[in-house]
């Protein structure tokens, strides 16, 4: 007897018998599916889990990237609970609305707590304006123009900059360097080294005159109304 004549007889599937199938694998109203665990072949180790509805897969510790699949399609607003759009804010935890609420609210109490400066009392090279244009300038006349060109208003204030020269620390190349050694490789280094090395980089850097400037929130700049306007 041939053994093919046990073989299966194979089909096409009934679309009314996977819908029933699918029904069936549903969870019972009000519990969220199980997330799917990727394993390897032959392990029972899941190396992450994707999310049951979109498959976003999440690695790392076992337990959290669980959680995190488990949540993803279902994650609501921290502040006011509105659902999540997994596939516009993916990692997010706020919806848009509070994020931008959130970040008023740090811009307002940052100026609070500022020191309040005139325009024409400030002595700094640059300042500072998110939103708008390149976000730093130099003068006031950069700053209206490209606000017009955002079709925004100029702003009733700006953040004062500090400047942040090129560093270089002695410490932190030397123990790159000794990653390949041995662990009692650097206690043959004495501190004098250190410091010769810090000495020279020191000098090395201020000769390249790389200067960059980042806002500093503790100065808000008052900006006086342009010319005409009150």
């Amino acid at each position: 007897m041939d053994p093919m004549d046990f073989a299966p007889t194979l089909r096409e599937p009934d679309p009314a018998e996977l819908a029933e199938h699918e029904e069936a694998q549903k969870p019972p109203p009000g519990v969220p599916p199980e997330p799917l665990p990727l394993v390897l072949l032959g392990s029972d180790e899941p190396l992450g889990y994707a999310c049951p509805l979109c498959r976003m897969l999440f690695s790392g510790d076992a337990k959290a990237s669980r959680q995190a699949a488990q949540d993803h399609c279902r994650r609501q607003c921290a502040d006011c609970n509105v659902r999540l759009d997994p596939k516009r804010r993916p990692y997010w935890l706020i919806c848009e609305g509070c994020e931008k609420a959130r970040r008023e609210k740090k811009e307002r109490d940052a100026f609070e707590k500022a020191t309040k400066l005139a325009y024409e009392a400030y002595d700094g090279q640059t300042f500072y304006c998110e939103g708008i244009g390149d976000e730093f300038f130099e003068d006031l006349t950069d700053l209206r123009e490209a606000a017009l060109d955002a079709g925004k208003d100029c702003p009733a204030y700006v953040w004062a900059c500090k400047p942040k020269s090129l560093h270089i620390d002695a410490g932190g190349i030397v123990g790159q360097a000794l990653d390949d050694h041995h662990e009692d490789a650097g206690d043959s280094i004495p501190d004098s080294a250190y410091a010769s090395l810090q000495a020279f980089l020191d000098d090395w850097c201020k000769a390249r005159n790389i200067t960059t400037y980042e806002p500093d929130y503790s100065r808000a700049i008052l900006v006086p109304a342009a010319e005409g306007e009150e």
